[in-house]
């Protein structure tokens, strides 16, 4: 049985540049939500059921890939880490340069980046595309100074 793995590869957009990965290769778990808003117009006197709900926006699908940033003498990023010209390294291997792909390059500040998520070891949520809302990845953990849990949330779909 083989670990499950995920890999986030840039679609363009923004100024992250042509070929960009990243692969979490020790995955805990991904979480699915699907969200529909709705505002509540609650008649005075009456119960919740007597509510009238009003949509103010469309459905949302997130994940939350949660994954152990570790050093397992493997290139993280597939081997385009040399395409980013200001980036310390040629390639994404230790807990330092995985830290700061993941905030620098992969959580880029430019809003219009796109990305596909691609499920490695099965069938999951292949090519599909994903806007990058959220990465925490600890500086420190008390647990082991070779790995640290990270996550990453990402909202299913495209920036305009």
């Amino acid at each position: 049985m083989s670990l499950e793995t995920l890999t986030l590869t840039y679609l363009g957009g923004g100024d992250a540049g042509e070929d960009l990965e990243y692969t979490m290769s020790v995955l805990a778990g991904v979480e699915n939500r699907q969200t529909k808003s709705a505002f509540s117009i609650s008649p005075p006197g009456q119960p919740a059921a007597n509510n009238l709900l009003l949509g103010i926006q469309g459905m949302q699908a997130d994940r939350t890939a949660t994954f152990y940033v570790h050093d397992d003498g493997t290139d993280k990023s597939n081997g385009t880490a040399s395409a980013v010209s200001d980036f310390f390294a040629d390639e994404v291997v230790t807990l330092a340069e995985q830290r700061r792909w993941l905030e620098d390059v992969i959580h880029a500040p430019d809003f219009d980046a796109a990305w596909q998520l691609d499920h490695d070891t099965g069938q999951e949520f292949d090519a599909q595309e994903v806007f990058i809302e959220d990465v925490d990845v600890p500086c420190l953990q008390q647990n082991s100074p070779k790995w640290v849990e990270a996550r990453i949330d990402l909202r299913r779909g495209g920036s305009i």
